[in-house]
């Protein structure tokens, strides 16, 4: 299952069907109850301060998608940061929203993390199939967890490994950490794509260890182009070059649609400027 790509159901009749089709997926259950209701207790108790009580009740009058639940939790954590003057990026664009995965800082936060990374993993097969990679820094911290939880919840054992962001000279030395690559077939974790560049330059790592990436993970796919290529998605030119399928948790299309949900003067103030954004680095229709 990619939690990424499910339907936004605005229908009280297609919720039985939502809940029916991913039934069979116990961590996925877990993940949209507790991030639910973790959200919605922080909603209530932010409503005694403050105004919220607006912003609740559309919520109560939606029904989210596991995807829209996830960006609920990451703004109630402040994952998402907004500001009028932008935040460069590592690509060099200036960008009026950053997730920053570091917010999940908590037991209880990263909890919420690893499980949305846990109910991809498990409902496409990828585990135990194949071992997880995380490059640095913020994988090198996720991919542990990860495994610990896999392992504590259902008993599956899956190796993990990292890497530098300097190859070291002494000690082990070497780019990788951990587990053993050579000869491994890997999914790739990681907390975000916008051009594929970082992507690109850990599969090439994989694979002058002579090992493979089987699968990409992303938990925000900010669903833009790479330079130069403005008729795909770069999370897509990933999949195209290296033929890998590639699943997020959630996407820019779930930002928006939840900001759109809240009418805040959060979303007021930087909506018009993400979709300015996306206009200009998302794919060019002409």
């Amino acid at each position: 299952m990619n939690i990424g790509k499910l339907p936004a159901c605005r229908q009280a009749g297609q919720r039985s069907e939502l809940i029916n089709k991913h039934n069979k997926n116990p961590d996925h259950r877990d993940f949209c109850l507790h991030i639910s209701l973790h959200f919605k207790i922080k909603l209530i108790l932010l409503s005694k301060k403050t105004n919220f009580n607006p912003l609740i009740a559309q919520i109560e009058r939606k029904i989210m998608s596991p995807s829209e639940i996830f960006v609920c939790h990451a703004l109630a954590i402040k994952a998402f940061r907004f500001a009028t003057e932008g935040f460069f990026l590592k690509c060099g664009r200036l960008s009026p929203y950053f997730f920053d995965a570091s917010k999940f800082c908590s037991g209880k936060d990263l909890e919420v993390l690893v499980k949305a990374y846990t109910s991809i993993l498990q409902g496409n097969g990828l585990v135990p199939e194949t071992a997880l990679f995380g490059p640095a820094y913020k994988g090198t911290i996720l991919v542990p967890a990860i495994a610990l939880w896999l392992y504590n919840q259902y008993g599956c054992n899956v190796n993990y490994s990292s890497c530098r962001k300097e190859r070291k000279r002494h000690g082990e030395g070497g780019e990788l950490i951990a587990y053993d690559a050579k000869g491994s077939n890997f999914t790739l974790l990681d907390d975000g794509v916008t051009t594929s560049g970082t992507t690109q330059k850990s599969i090439v790592l994989i694979n002058n260890a002579k090992s493979k990436v089987k699968a990409c993970v992303f938990a925000l796919d900010r669903q833009e182009c790479n330079d130069g290529d403005t008729t795909r998605l770069a999370s897509q030119s990933i999949q195209d070059q290296f033929d890998v399928p590639v699943f997020s948790i959630a996407t820019l299309s779930d930002l928006i649609s939840v900001l759109e949900t809240e009418n805040s003067r959060r979303s007021k103030e930087f909506l018009p400027r993400i979709l300015a954004y996306r206009d200009k680095y998302g794919i060019q229709t002409k």
